[in-house]
């Protein structure tokens, strides 16, 4: 009973879970499904599509209770008592619909709406034939393989080899696009005011810029870099810069190169850079002359420096490093890049980062340095006029007293990265909680929408995870494992 499907529906029926359990959990649901033209079909041939599915591995909850109910009153065939298994079925559909619909008595091949829920892999899939119209919808994990397309598949072959007595009108096929009536639209997030002008930059970056971003994330080598950007000498008491292990590291990570420094002896004005110092023992260092001195470049005094490389000064301008280790944090927490976006302006406003999965927008505001009470109250402002589902701060400095009551009095999230390990536990824990309150919404309304009681799939399920095993006879056809 530690499936996150299970998880999540427990809570959302509030019973026997604890909330705690959910967000160690990491618990991001997609819902899709597909829709079928109008068919009808018999009776019969629905449960042989079910059937079918069943010897796949799927395992259902409504069947699997009705074929209990009639074991335990003493029935020992279901084959022989096909009509009276089907009216135990509609008995069972009938508590788990929020309608408490009752079918015709008598009615053997077609009742107002035939149900069924299955379970395969941790995923929750739902099979309606309402209204002559097949409606299949899946919840699962969004690491979970989808079974939509197998379940679609599964039923067109088994329409298409039903006899024209079972299908009672033509065989249908799938809608190219869906209609999806009864699904709940997972797209309901808009922005709360109308903006003129709205740009985003799509999250991408190279493994190279990755590991420089790791790199800097460590507050030596970050300073260090700053170091040298600002042309500020290396400590006398470390040694040569090029040998000091923040700047070897920096090296490595071509974040700063080595370069020579041609410096005129008389005035030490300098006078160029360049890269090698073969460089100097060819052409340039022979035959060009100091305007001042008249000396070569080569009799001039030559000095070993350290300089940033255009990575590095592109990765620190407005802290970029930060946006991309940032957004590598959330991808690790199994939000997908192409729910990412940076630098999002609306009108006159900025956000740093936007994660937009799930029907579910989150704005983040990345600051290498301290935090104060005047930043708070400007992203919160821009957190509230533009109403996504959360805010959350991300500092590296120190966040005041005044600035974090502030927060957490708007409830916005607060991660302070002091250690990269640190950070990463931290948004981890922050994306669990998100995506198990939308998991938790989605499933919701996803089964209000199909008007099934969210309750009652709790209790089959409990009765299934639980272990608890049914009189079974193989060589009943519609025998449920």
């Amino acid at each position: 009973m530690g499936t996150p499907l299970f998880l999540i529906l427990t809570y959302l029926c509030q019973v026997q879970a604890d909330p705690a359990d959910l967000h160690k959990e990491n618990l991001m649901f997609i819902i899709e499904g597909k829709e079928s033209s109008p068919a009808t079909f018999s009776r019969k041939a629905f449960e042989r599509f079910l059937s079918d599915l069943q010897s796949k591995g799927y395992k259902p909850l409504i069947r699997a209770a009705a074929k209990a109910i009639l074991t335990a009153t003493g029935t020992r065939s279901i084959a022989r008592h096909r009509t009276l298994y089907w009216q135990t079925i509609d008995t069972v559909s009938a508590s788990f619909n929020r309608n408490r619909w009752s079918p015709p008595p008598g009615e053997e091949y077609q009742t107002r709406e035939l149900l069924e829920i299955m379970i395969r892999d941790g995923s929750l899939i739902i099979i309606r034939y309402s209204r002559e119209v097949v409606i299949i919808v899946e919840a699962r994990d969004h690491t979970a393989t989808s079974h939509v397309e197998e379940i679609s598949s599964t039923f067109w072959h088994a329409a298409d080899a039903a006899s024209a007595k079972d299908m009672l009108g033509n065989p249908f096929t799938w809608l190219p696009t869906p209609k999806m009536r009864l699904l709940y639209s997972l797209s309901s997030v808009n922005y709360k005011v109308k903006t003129n002008h709205i740009n985003s930059q799509p999250a991408s970056y190279s493994q190279q810029d990755l590991e420089a971003a790791i790199t800097l994330a460590t507050p030596d080598y970050r300073e260090a870099l700053k170091r040298v950007i600002q042309g500020k000498p290396a400590r006398d008491d470390a040694g040569p810069a090029s040998e000091q292990p923040a700047v070897r590291e920096l090296l490595d990570r071509q974040l700063v190169r080595e370069e020579y420094l041609v410096v005129c002896r008389q005035t030490s004005r300098p006078i160029c850079t360049v890269a090698t110092r073969e460089e100097l023992e060819g052409n340039l260092g022979e035959n060009y002359r100091c305007s001042t001195c008249n000396r070569t470049f080569a009799d001039e005094n030559i000095r070993n420096i350290i300089a940033a490389t255009p990575l590095a000064r592109q990765l620190m301008e407005k802290s970029h490093w930060m946006t991309i280790w940032a957004t590598s944090l959330l991808v690790d927490s199994k939000v997908a890049l192409n729910n990412i976006v940076w630098n999002t302006t609306f009108d006159e406003d900025e956000i740093d980062l936007i994660v937009d999965f799930q029907g579910y927008r989150a704005f983040f505001e990345l600051k290498d340095r301290d935090f104060g009470l005047g930043d708070a109250d400007r992203f919160v402002n821009r957190v509230e006029r533009y109403g996504p589902g959360a805010g959350v701060v991300f500092s590296l400095g120190s966040i005041s007293a005044e600035a974090r009551k502030f927060l957490t009095r708007r409830r916005v999230s607060i991660v302070e990265g002091r250690t990269s390990e640190s950070a990463r536990t931290e948004i981890k824990d922050i994306i669990n909680k998100i995506s198990t309150d939308e998991a938790r919404r989605q499933l919701q309304n996803l089964l209000a929408s199909m008007e099934i009681e969210s309750q009652r799939v709790v209790v089959e399920l409990w009765k299934r995870e639980s272990g608890i095993e049914w009189p079974i006879d193989e060589n009943d056809p519609y025998y449920w494992r």
